[in-house]
């Protein structure tokens, strides 16, 4: 043979290649004078990382030595991974009917791509839960990705290393290369130090686009009903539309809604807006940490840390920690309670047909001993004490009156010591409210009491039931541009100065 040959195989294809040695053969065979014993065919797999042995007999009482098989992988240059250990068995237990793997290069290892691995559901899966009574909750879907400020959003898995290998011919085999990527970042986000893990700078609402993570601390949808179900965020909520009745919408900051409330609750740690107002239907209730602004409030229950502003208040329970505000042309506040801690401001207080409506200026949180101002601690120590002393005394006073009632018209003594009580009961009150204004004067670093008052441009009509503090006042006539003030001992009823409401309003 001029030249010598050796066989390919891969995947069932055989593929015949031209040797680049001279005088060498693939076929080894053993002659015994004329005739041939055996052939040896030598088949290297397309990618050149295994060669096998298969033998092809022409005398089954052959004998081959390994040696032979050695010389012939050399011939051919096959020089790395020789299995000689499995050559020599295979000689051994004459096991020439068998396939053998003769040489074998090393594998190269490739490396592996890098990859996000996302802290939050990035497939917009809704999770509906199960009620206890196994009916599906259809109002609390978890629709919303959060995050708290800081709180991790993904991390980068870096690229595995890989390592080249080597063929049977002994060269080198290059391992693929990876893809690497790179951090999503995006609105309000921050990159650790390493480069692997992707933060939130703010709390908010996460939004993965196509190559970026977004952090909002404004959650925007357009209408709050069994498409966005119940909403709880950490940052502030903006309704571009209605929030329909039953569902809740919380905040961590602030809630505004631009279109209208039904029977719904909103609860908020900042402030809550309300454009076109909110009807409760009896249910429907608003919570803020700060204010609440609304075109009217009707059927529903009302508390802010801070100040209430509204055009309308209709039965409702209204509790404002500092100020209730009732502006523009009708301000007004009809039936219900409405409770603040400083001014109710309205222009119409109650109607003509009597419906019962109670303003009532709550006081009881300036007399807490946490208000105090250090310079001013002992002698408010020192009213507290003398106001526990004449409660005390009123209190014994009237269970004497009470013991000296029945015996009233028996003497006229008996009538005397009982309206000599009477007065006593009347100026005691009066001690003691004039106690309580000086406390409550001290404990506000001197701001008057008087400066805790109702504001009425208009009328308050009657049946309408005011309580300043410790003391109350049925309207039985309609009032018309007063103010309402607690001077200590009584409620005093006084013209509306145009410089008050133009302060507050």
């Amino acid at each position: 043979m001029n030249g010598s040959k050796y066989t390919l195989n891969e995947s069932n294809i055989d593929i015949k290649e031209e040797s680049t040695k001279e005088n060498k053969t693939v076929d080894n065979v053993q002659k015994k004078g004329d005739e041939q014993k055996y052939i040896l065919d030598i088949v290297v797999s397309v990618n050149k990382l295994k060669a096998y042995l298969r033998v092809r007999l022409l005398d089954k009482s052959v004998e081959i030595n390994h040696e032979e098989i050695l010389q012939k992988l050399k011939e051919l240059d096959i020089v790395y991974g020789i299995n000689e250990n499995d050559i020599k068995e295979f000689c051994e237990k004459k096991e020439y009917f068998k396939e053998l793997i003769v040489a074998e290069g090393l594998i190269p290892i490739n490396e592996k791509n890098a990859y996000l691995k996302y802290n939050f559901d990035i497939d917009n899966n809704i999770q509906f839960t199960e009620k206890k009574d196994g009916s599906i909750d259809f109002k609390n879907i978890n629709a919303i990705k959060s995050v708290e400020k800081d709180g991790l959003l993904c991390t980068k898995i870096p690229i595995e290393l890989g390592k080249n290998g080597f063929d049977i011919f002994g060269k080198e085999v290059p391992h693929n290369k990876a893809r690497d990527v790179g951090l999503p970042t995006g609105k309000n986000t921050y990159v650790s130090e390493d480069g692997l893990k992707l933060y939130a700078n703010v709390s908010g609402c996460i939004y993965k686009k196509a190559n970026s993570v977004d952090v909002d601390n404004v959650y925007t949808v357009k209408c709050v009903d069994h498409r966005t179900g119940n909403i709880d965020f950490l940052g502030s909520v903006l309704i571009k539309e209605d929030v329909k009745a039953g569902f809740t919408v919380k905040a961590k900051n602030n809630i505004t809604v631009k279109g209208m409330v039904e029977g719904a609750t909103l609860e908020a740690g900042g402030d809550i807006t309300i454009s076109n107002g909110m009807n409760g239907r009896d249910v429907g209730k608003i919570s803020a940490g700060g204010n609440i602004t609304s075109k009217y409030l009707e059927n529903s229950i009302v508390c802010a840390d801070k100040n209430i502003y509204s055009c309308a208040i209709i039965n409702c329970n209204v509790n404002a920690r500092q100020s209730i505000i009732l502006k523009g042309a009708r301000a007004t506040i009809i039936g219900g309670e409405c409770i603040a801690g400083e001014i109710i401001q309205a222009k119409t207080i109650g109607t003509k047909n009597n419906i019962q409506t109670k303003i009532v200026i709550d006081l009881n949180k300036y007399f807490n001993a946490e208000n105090l101002k250090s310079k001013n601690k002992q002698s408010s120590i020192k009213i507290e004490k003398e106001i526990k002393k004449q409660e005390d005394s009123l209190k014994q006073l009237e269970e004497k009156i009470k013991m000296l009632l029945p015996y009233i018209k028996k003497s006229p003594e008996n009538e005397k010591i009982y309206k000599y009580a009477i007065l006593k009961k009347v100026e005691q009150n009066k001690d003691i409210g004039l106690l309580k204004a000086k406390l409550l004067e001290q404990k506000e670093e001197n701001k008057k009491i008087s400066d805790h008052k109702i504001l009425c441009s208009g009328i308050i009509y009657a049946n309408t039931r005011i309580s300043i503090g410790w003391l109350k006042y049925v309207v039985r006539e309609d009032l018309s541009y007063s103010k309402l003030y607690n001077d200590g001992s009584d409620i005093q009823i006084t013209p509306l100065l145009p410089s008050e409401l133009s302060a507050e309003g």
